[in-house]
């Protein structure tokens, strides 16, 4: 998911999008409007900002038929290599754990760029909280737990469906012991997790490679 250059009229368009929605007079942990951004597309179901970076926009839920369909187009539905941050397709936005996935593009800060090394702890230390926000859950904010760099298939991230919240914190437990970048609260905050938020794109500085970054929210 690494790409050398940013989509500028995707990312202007994007830029808007997130403008229009910080200047309403609503506070700031306010969901968006929903129906004006579904009016631009039904596939619409979160929005995601991270602190400290310029993550800032919609996501998505793929096509059942095409779960990759939003790495080569925009919200509109046009051919972009900016693409559009979108959830796995075995999951929705309100399960309680969601991986999201997005573009490393370049030495540009859009979509999940600002992300693609905070598997070393001086980047993940920047971040701030996730405000992830849906239709149907309102408004939520998540700290960062902790980051590493796998495969790209790496298995033990791909896990949506708990049995209640105990096998959830056992669960984070588990990848927290695999990050190489931790939060200081990272023990106390697993002890209170309900939902997990999983922010992915590529780690290399190079195009074609297989690591990815995982930055997990809880």
């Amino acid at each position: 998911m690494h790409l050398l250059s940013t989509d500028l009229q995707a990312e202007q368009r994007y830029q808007a999008l997130a403008g229009e929605i910080a200047a309403t007079d609503a506070p700031s942990d306010a969901s968006p409007d929903w129906d004006s951004l579904r009016l631009q597309n039904r596939d619409v179901v979160a929005w995601a900002s991270v602190g400290g970076t310029e993550v800032s926009y919609p996501v998505v839920a793929p096509p059942e038929n095409e779960p990759t369909y939003y790495l080569d187009h925009d919200l509109w539905g046009e051919p972009s290599r900016e693409g559009c941050l979108f959830v796995d397709h075995r999951c929705d936005a309100d399960r309680p754990h969601v991986i999201v996935y997005g573009h490393h593009l370049g030495l540009s800060h859009a979509m999940l760029s600002d992300l693609y090394d905070c598997h070393e702890q001086a980047s993940f230390d920047r971040l701030g909280t996730l405000l992830w926000a849906t239709p149907e859950c309102g408004a939520q904010r998540l700290r960062p737990m902790c980051a590493l760099t796998v495969g790209s298939a790496w298995e033990p991230i791909q896990q949506f469906s708990f049995a209640d919240a105990d096998e959830l914190r056992t669960w984070l437990k588990q990848i927290l012991t695999q990050a190489s970048a931790t939060s200081a609260t990272a023990a106390r905050d697993i002890g209170d997790a309900q939902r997990v938020i999983t922010l992915v794109t590529c780690s290399s500085v190079a195009p074609g490679q297989d690591a990815r970054t995982l930055v997990v929210f809880v």
